[in-house]
């Protein structure tokens, strides 16, 4: 997963943890989760089998924050509380609109389209190319992994019409949230409205030349 080079930069003390969800990676051969809870529960169900009492963090990243967001509020209930959330590239469940993210990637000819699921293949590769899609070099290389990238995706966005924000109080975990400042998918006020969903400290980084990807470009 794009997350595993992550692991050469982690110190001695600290383990990093990719999570894989069905229907991608090792996993490919899974049914995907046909919604949003779904995709939840069975991270969290799947994180409470592996906890052996030591502390961690969850990272979130774009749609994977809300899925994290969530899945930090099923195990705080379950009684076994993140240290820390961090969420990225994407704003917080209140202000989470699927077709946001079309308008906001500036492909005119996508705006008809109310989600990526809903473009041809022609749009989504120009909505990747305005967001600076790391793989798309790849995907000129190699045509079926580009169908195989961009069906992941669009079961992402599928997924993702399923969600609503559960109401409630923040959570009593700080949270920080970052974005590269390249992204037009996020603005700097969207970070800061993660600040209500905690109720134990909140923080945020802004990356001046990072795109959406920027874990990839800003690894270090």
């Amino acid at each position: 997963g794009a997350f595993r080079p992550w692991a050469e930069l982690m110190p001695p003390w600290l383990e990093l943890r990719a999570v894989e969800a069905p229907g991608r990676g090792t996993r490919l051969g899974e049914p995907w989760p046909a919604s949003f809870e779904d995709m939840a529960a069975g991270l969290s169900e799947a994180l409470l089998a592996d906890l052996d009492g030591r502390p961690f963090a969850l990272y979130g990243h774009c749609s994977g924050s809300l899925i994290a967001h969530e899945v930090a509020r099923r195990l705080i209930a379950a009684g076994h509380a993140p240290r820390h959330l961090f969420v990225a590239a994407l704003g917080p469940p209140q202000r989470y609109r699927l077709d946001q993210l079309v308008a906001t990637a500036d492909v005119p000819e996508a705006q008809d389209s109310n989600a990526l699921h809903d473009m041809s293949d022609a749009l989504l590769l120009a909505f990747l190319h305005n967001v600076e899609f790391q793989g798309l070099a790849d995907f000129e290389r190699d045509p079926e992994l580009r169908e195989m990238a961009m069906a992941t995706m669009r079961a992402d966005s599928r997924m993702m019409l399923s969600y609503h924000p559960v109401a409630g109080q923040p959570l009593p975990l700080p949270i920080t949230a970052v974005a590269g400042g390249r992204d037009p998918v996020v603005t700097a006020h969207d970070l800061w409205q993660w600040s209500v969903e905690t109720s134990a400290g909140f923080d945020w980084r802004w990356i001046p030349d990072g795109n959406h990807y920027f874990h990839v470009e800003h690894a270090a």
